[in-house]
């Protein structure tokens, strides 16, 4: 499993980029149609989040190219998978009127967790 998870966390990574990006410009050209206005805040913070978290899988996913045995490095990018889907997914959900509950904070705290697995696996490097 571990010699898959660079190409996989560079794809994921790349789907989150491009779907971020189908998104910003669906809701930019249709965003008052499509998400009440009261909801977008909700909307463009799960997107901006999104974003940043396509680019980090995507480091994440060269980095364990570079070094395909770090368990830190491998745990952060499932963390940032699952991260992404809950928080935005939640938010995006929220802001179409779906009560998800503790989805969305679930998802903020396994994005964190992802980023200390990210600053671990750095100080640790070739020690793990």
């Amino acid at each position: 499993m571990k010699k898959n998870t660079a190409p996989a966390a560079i794809v994921v990574g790349a789907v989150f980029g491009l779907t971020a990006l189908i998104l910003d410009a669906a809701t930019g050209h249709e965003g008052q149609t499509l998400i009440a206005e009261d909801h977008f805040y909700a909307f463009s913070v799960g997107l901006r989040i999104q974003q940043w978290h396509a680019v980090a899988l995507l480091a994440t996913g060269a980095l364990l190219y570079r070094q395909d045995d770090s368990r830190a490095w491998r745990a952060a990018a499932i963390a940032f998978t699952i991260g992404v889907l809950l928080f935005s997914g939640g938010l995006y959900l929220a802001s179409i009127g779906v009560d998800v509950g503790f989805v969305t904070p679930l998802g903020g705290m396994t994005l964190m967790l992802g980023w200390v697995l990210l600053g671990v696996g750095g100080l640790l490097g070739r020690r793990e």
